[in-house]
């Protein structure tokens, strides 16, 4: 998990090689508390399923520039980055249950049923 803010965040999109799950967030935010609970356990089954996902956290009071180009209104607002062409893809304001964040970062990875199917199959074959 990378903390990003108003200087570092342009190099790190610039240069970066995977796709980011950027979370912007306040110290005050409950929802964001909640959500920044969960970020342990995402980023842990980020590690086992090998996909290729950064999270990275924004503090909105921090960096405040960051706040005003994505023009955020209310936390937690999440989204990612396409590692290729550094568009933002799948943005949401407002916490989400932890199966809807897994779910979307299957998805990002282009993880399907078929392809969880067929990795488990391979290793139930081992």
């Amino acid at each position: 998990m990378i903390e990003l803010n108003d200087k570092n965040y342009q190099t790190y999109i610039y240069n970066m090689n995977h796709n980011a799950f950027l979370v912007f967030e306040s110290t005050m935010c409950s929802a964001c508390q909640t959500l920044d609970s969960f970020l342990p356990s995402l980023e842990k089954y980020i590690e086992e399923n090998e996909l290729d996902i950064e999270i990275c956290k924004i503090n909105v009071n921090r960096s405040p520039k960051l706040a005003k180009k994505y023009e955020i209104q209310s936390v937690p607002f999440t989204c990612f980055v396409d590692k290729k062409n550094k568009k933002i893809k799948y943005p949401e304001i407002g916490v989400r249950d932890y199966g809807s964040y897994i779910s979307m970062f299957d998805k990002i990875s282009g993880r399907t049923f078929i392809s969880k199917l067929i990795n488990f199959l391979k290793s139930y074959k081992d």
